[in-house]
Parts: structure tokens; sequence; C-alpha cells
């Protein structure tokens, strides 16, 4: 099966400072997810402001390095809200990428 990609928006990502999200930092933008029918990988990240991140640490200051990895890590796990909502759409991109093949 050939690669799928998709677009993935995201509204208000909390990431926790000192473990706790009421005095983290709320982040809203797009992902680029990229992977096959067991599962996506982010790829890059498109913030609100339209900074651009991406998992290619040689392009990124460390701080820039730590903030893709870790929305990508909270993006990814279908355990948190957005996450959840990661993983529905990623099963809608891969329904969609069968019917097409």
């Amino acid at each position: 099966m050939a690669p799928i990609s998709a677009t993935f928006e995201f509204d208000e990502l909390s990431i926790a400072v000192h473990g706790r999200f009421d005095s983290g930092v709320m982040i809203s933008g797009c992902a680029e997810l990229e992977g096959d029918d067991e599962g996506f990988l982010v790829t890059e990240l498109y913030l609100e402001d339209g900074t651009c991140l991406s998992d290619v640490t040689e392009l990124e200051t460390p701080f820039e390095a730590e903030l893709f990895r870790r929305i990508a890590l909270i993006i990814q796990n279908d355990r948190t809200r957005v996450g959840r909502y990661a993983a529905a759409e990623w099963a809608d991109a891969v329904a969609l990428h069968k019917e097409v093949a």
C-alpha cells in the first residue's frame, strides 16, 4: 500500500508545564500526518501564527525540536482528547485511501 498522508487541524492543544495543564501552554494549528493503515506519525506542524516545525531536528533549535516532539506525542496518543480526534481523522483518511486504491 502506498503511503497515506492527511492534514489534521487542532485547537487548544494543552502542553503541561511542571505536570500542570492549568499553568501550561495552549496551541492551535494543523499537523501533517503520514503513515499507513497501521498508524501515523506527525511530520510537520503549522502553528496558528504561521510558524512551521518539522521532525527534521537539524533544521530546528533545541526549543523548537522539543516543542515539536511534545505536540507530536500528544497528537499521536489516542488517550488524549486531541489524539482521539487525530486517530478518527486518520481512520477516515485510510478508508478513503483504500476506496481510491
